[in-house]
């Protein structure tokens, strides 16, 4: 399909507002996680200002998803101190029973046919030699769209309120330490990286 009108050929397949709910989608599970990494250190009793807690940040965000889930569900005893383990357990156990969603946004090709989204996702189980694939082809509905968009909120929402429960704006605290101000190289006088 080329590329025409101004368009790249994805545009042609999808319209755009399927492009913008997908992209607030993706980013806001993007928040999830780092949030969720940024609890787990703040609950191991590491300070988002400490070197410490910033190597322990960096190896929870390279994991992958399950161990990532995995690890936030150990952290569930140390926020009974806090009063929200209950919340903290519940939220694991539905980010692990819905992964998936956030797998097919990130791996899964889309088409748009009619009122509806094809998605084409393959699902790898097991490593190596015993690796076993399992293809998933799932019909999409707009209104199943917002409903996983809604839901990513609520679920960045509750990491955020969990924070702000540890400490008193340990929320910006985690911002400021992950998201550092940088110029960009092309800039004049670019803004040196802040700790």
């Amino acid at each position: 399909m080329p590329i025409h009108n101004g368009k790249l050929a994805v545009e042609d397949i999808l319209p755009e507002d399927f492009f913008h709910s997908l992209g607030v989608y993706l980013q806001t599970c993007a928040h999830v996680e780092m949030s969720a990494c940024a609890l787990i250190a703040c609950l191991e009793g590491l300070d988002p200002e400490n070197a410490d807690w910033e190597l322990r940040y960096f190896k929870l965000r390279k994991m992958g998803t399950t161990p990532m889930i995995q690890s936030l569900r150990v952290s569930v005893e140390q926020a009974e101190e806090y009063g929200f383990s209950k919340q903290l357990e519940e939220l694991s156990e539905w980010l692990h029973n819905f992964k998936s969603n956030r797998h097919q946004a990130v791996h899964g090709a889309f088409i748009a046919t009619g009122r509806y989204y094809k998605v084409d996702y393959v699902q790898q189980v097991g490593k190596g030699e015993k690796a076993q694939y399992k293809r998933t082809r799932t019909l999409v509905i707009e209104p199943g769209i917002d409903e996983v968009c809604t839901d990513a909120n609520r679920i960045f929402l509750l990491l955020v309120e969990m924070l702000e429960t540890v400490e008193e704006g340990l929320w910006d605290k985690v911002r400021r330490t992950s998201m550092p101000s940088v110029g960009h190289p092309k800039w004049p006088n670019p803004t040196p990286v802040e700790k």
